[in-house]
């Protein structure tokens, strides 16, 4: 019988080349000299249908990744980042397939305020789709600007809204999105799930406070 494995990619290998100062944010202390790494895997650690955690690291930080990531109360791995987000991701997935695993969530590092309800939200919905996006809406208006910076359109932010992460899929099917769609540029992997399976991702409710440190300012 195939396992039911479910295996969660912590994405922490990105150069972090937007926060100044050489920081790397997900191993830079927040709330109470936490890192955002190990305020991910104390999030993880409550939520039993997770099986096994896999962290991509960055090169230069591989002894501090390892460190954080045996708080991982059940088992776990890792593998160097790759130049690219989707490198990354692809190197993890073929890392993990001897896991054998059924599904797989996908989470940036950068998204440190990730909450177990949502995770549980989104696996809930993993038992009925291959794959599941958490969303939020958009509240601002929402315009489409030419090259110049002219606004050309008024869109309908009904119609719009804000993909976060974690992402969920049937393993099986984002690494065969991965391994054929290495010629294509997406910015998340449901893009790249889109573009290559001419498949679609469920949505959920995500969650306002899920969001992403990019600058300096976001952690202060």
């Amino acid at each position: 019988m195939r396992s039911k494995k479910t295996v969660f990619i912590l994405l922490a290998g990105g150069k972090s080349s937007r926060m100044g100062g050489g920081s790397k944010k997900e191993l830079t202390p927040l709330s109470q000299g936490v890192s955002a790494l190990e305020m991910i895997i104390a999030v993880i650690n409550t939520v039993v249908s997770i099986d096994h955690l896999h962290v991509v690291y960055h090169p230069a930080y591989y002894d501090e990744t390892l460190e954080i990531m045996q708080k991982f109360i059940r088992s776990s791995s890792l593998s160097p980042a790759g130049e690219t987000r989707q490198e990354s991701v692809a190197i993890a997935l073929d890392a993990i397939h001897i896991l054998h695993p059924h599904h797989v969530l996908i989470h940036d590092g950068a998204r440190p305020w990730i909450e177990a309800s949502l995770i549980m939200r989104i696996m809930k919905q993993l038992t009925h789709h291959d794959a599941v996006v958490p969303v939020i809406p958009v509240t601002d208006s929402l315009k489409r600007v030419n090259q110049h910076g002219v606004i050309v359109e008024e869109c309908r932010r009904e119609e719009y809204v804000l993909a976060q992460t974690p992402q969920a899929f049937l393993f099986e099917k984002i690494w065969d999105a991965h391994r054929r769609g290495k010629d294509f540029i997406c910015t998340d992997d449901a893009s790249l799930y889109s573009m290559v399976l001419g498949d679609h991702a469920v949505t959920v409710l995500g969650d306002v406070h899920n969001k992403k440190i990019t600058y300096q300012g976001d952690i202060t």
